[in-house]
């Protein structure tokens, strides 16, 4: 039988301290909190722990710690967005406003101001259409060109970088908060999950799942996370 023990000097050793721990009621053993493991050491001593660190498991468990610490939850679930630039930060700011106040209906947040409406129904169908932000480039000359006698269109500014700061900024609350609100009230709900790889744009992808009652019908709603390029999505 071997004679090796526990020695409490391993947990203050720069290769071990960032995981091993101590068998509470057997010295023999050690714990790996990486591996989730106990490790015996009643044979060969630190030499054990020296074997285990080689291990595919606790390799891979250990870069997965240091991914952690290194990338803060934050910004793994949504990357700190830069603010829009001061041309676009006002028109923002009035449609942030302007929607924070509506209860059911986003166009009644934004009657009172025409061209502002007309550039958030806008940018409404650039992502309800899937449409690239980079379509939108030019498209205030175009209106103008069409429409030469509608005082919305000269006033109307929705290039490629407004769009997305709009979509972003002014609309996404907005219809998080409605999202939220709906769970909210629904009371009881189901949420379900399913880990695949989404087939048309071939990454890999968590979908989850809220399936809940409202307005006498099923509603279900979808979030999913991009595993490859981290941040949570929500479709209604």
């Amino acid at each position: 039988m071997g004679k090796c023990k526990f020695c409490n000097s391993w947990v203050n050793d720069p290769a071990f301290k960032d995981w091993l721990r101590p068998v509470v009621g057997n010295n023999r053993q050690a714990y790996c909190s990486v591996c989730k493991k106990n490790i015996n050491v009643n044979w060969m001593g630190a030499n054990a722990l020296r074997s285990h660190m080689q291990s595919t498991k606790h390799v891979n468990g250990m870069r997965a710690r240091r991914e952690q610490l290194i990338l803060p939850i934050s910004a793994v679930c949504a990357a700190a967005p830069l603010p829009p630039p001061p041309h676009i930060s006002a028109t923002v700011s009035l449609l942030a406003n302007a929607t924070a106040l509506a209860t059911s209906d986003l166009r009644v947040a934004m009657g009172a101001a025409p061209t502002l409406r007309a550039e958030a129904l806008w940018c409404l169908n650039t992502a309800v259409k899937h449409y690239s932000l980079n379509s939108n480039e030019g498209i205030s000359e175009l209106f103008k060109e069409m429409f030469p006698d509608s005082d919305i269109a000269k006033s109307f500014t929705c290039g490629k970088d407004k769009t997305g700061y709009i979509i972003r900024f002014g609309l996404a609350s907005f219809f998080k908060k409605q999202l939220v609100d709906s769970i909210s009230k629904a009371g009881q709900f189901v949420l379900m999950f399913d880990e695949s790889l989404n087939q048309p744009s071939k990454k890999k992808q968590l979908d989850i799942h809220v399936r809940y009652w409202e307005d006498d019908r099923d509603t279900l709603d979808l979030s999913f996370w991009d595993m490859e390029e981290p941040k949570i999505c929500c479709i209604t």
